[in-house]
């Protein structure tokens, strides 16, 4: 596709990467990129739709009860002839996108609308004709989502309507004549990401009785008929914008559900991880705590779920330095001594989310292992004694980090254990030896950006 281009006038509206409120009772919540449609409605000269490619989904807050009327295009270039298709998913907004369920599919001739034009957009690309979906709402705060799954690149202008009292359903797009909602049932199976239909349940009849067994399930849109019509194949199409009023709705194009398998859906999850933090550690050979500052570099694994695992290489450095008792044989004072510490930490671990409250908060823990270099030097009247200190150790951690993925504090505790090789490390203590256990708590706070991207959904 041609990248989207716009003059001075509309370079800040093309490039909006904002949310912005469509009514009080719908707001997108996505960043897109928005582009202009000629427009035939009266007292309009045009419409702003929102590009939807594959790593960018629109979404949508709207406060229930109500009805959500989605206007489709296709940006049609040459002599495509490949429709476009999309998902929309409906969720309530305090839950995780992983728990959205798919309402309808969506699908957009590559038809050009000779009533339209985007403006200030090369001649060669073209808005299709429309494609009118409507998702009927209940009460309480939901999440519409309409994501990308074949074709060109989709353009999406979403708006609000109160309900109606007949519609029950979450979707309803109608056929003419009939007054029965069509209920569109999917779900996302195999590993290819593939949309099927679920199984409408049928009655049986009663023996010797000939009529049409009963349906008491919901109804896909693709094995309707009407009564003495002929199946309807395909959407009727439109020129030009079309009038949002309610009497409008029952040209919608019916619900299409298919095995053929669809692009897979795709979620947001950190694709690298910075961390910067700073605390204290507290070991056996100091009275008090050391300052000591670090940084994490972090990764997803391949095959593993980007939002729960990722490796991680971490860096720590500290010093510290504080007058002891140094103690001889029989644990009598000998002398006081300054005692200084230099700690430096390297290691990998091994990190998975336990608990998340989406966009609020994420609870972790890790495990991996830790190397230890770092120089302890004894200095009293007499005498200054210093000598390096080797440790390999096994790190645990857990910790929360507030506020939604991309730049967010953290705060978390760390468990350090193993041993520890040194001619004096012990001599503080009183006793003379070259390796020791060594165990070490750490309490630290600080922040982490990630890049993130669009992954494919479990």
């Amino acid at each position: 596709m041609a990248p989207v281009r716009a003059s001075p006038a509309f370079a800040l509206a093309l490039t909006l990467l904002v949310s912005v409120p469509v009514r009080a009772e719908l707001s997108a919540v996505s960043r897109n990129t928005l582009v202009f449609v000629t427009s035939t409605e009266e007292g309009e000269s045009w419409k702003a739709y929102r590009i939807v490619e594959p790593a960018a989904p629109a979404a949508f807050t709207v406060q229930g009860p109500g009805r959500v009327l989605i206007q489709m295009r296709a940006i049609v270039e040459g002599e495509a002839d490949v429709e476009s298709v999309a998902v929309v998913l409906l969720g309530e907004a305090d839950r995780s996108r992983a728990e959205d369920r798919i309402v309808t599919t969506a699908r957009v001739k590559p038809v050009v609308d000779d009533a339209a034009q985007l403006v200030d957009q090369p001649r060669a690309r073209r808005p299709s004709e429309i494609g009118l979906f409507l998702v009927d709402l209940e009460v309480g705060t939901h999440r519409v989502t309409v994501r990308h799954s074949a074709g060109a690149e989709l353009l999406v202008n979403a708006r609000f309507a109160p309900p109606l009292e007949t519609m029950g359903g979450l979707v309803v797009p109608r056929t003419k004549n009939t007054t029965e909602p069509i209920e569109s049932v999917g779900r996302i199976a195999g590993e290819e990401g593939e949309l099927v239909a679920e199984p409408a349940p049928v009655d049986a009849p009663e023996a010797g009785d000939d009529a049409e067994p009963e349906r008491t399930g919901p109804r896909v849109a693709d094995e309707w008929t009407d009564p003495g019509e002929a199946p309807i194949e395909t959407a009727p199409t439109r020129r030009g914008e079309p009038s949002l009023d309610v009497d409008d709705v029952d040209t919608a194009p019916p619900v299409s559900v298919t095995t053929e398998p669809r692009g897979p859906l795709t979620v947001e999850a950190p694709r690298f991880a910075l961390e910067v933090r700073g605390g204290a550690l507290f070991n056996r050979f100091s009275r008090l705590p050391m300052p000591l500052v670090g940084l994490d570099a972090r990764v997803p694994l391949p095959g593993l779920d980007a939002r729960r695992w990722s490796l991680g290489l971490a860096f720590d450095v500290g010093y510290g330095a504080q007058d002891v008792v140094a103690r001889g044989a029989g644990g009598a004072p000998v002398s006081v001594v300054q005692v200084a510490q230099t700690a430096s930490f390297a290691g990998l671990d091994l990190r998975r989310v336990l608990y998340t409250v989406p966009d609020r908060f994420e609870a972790y823990a890790s495990a991996g292992a830790t190397g230890m270099y770092g120089v302890f030097t004894l200095e009293s009247e007499a005498r200054r004694e210093s000598a390096a200190v080797f440790g390999v150790l096994g790190a645990f951690r857990v910790g929360g980090t507030l506020g939604d993925r991309g730049s967010r504090p953290f705060a978390e505790l760390r468990l350090l254990s193993g041993f520890v090789s040194s001619d004096i490390v012990r001599t503080v203590d009183g006793a003379a030896g070259d390796a020791t256990g060594y165990a070490a708590v750490t309490l630290g706070v600080g922040w982490r950006g990630e890049v993130l991207a669009e992954v494919e959904a479990d």
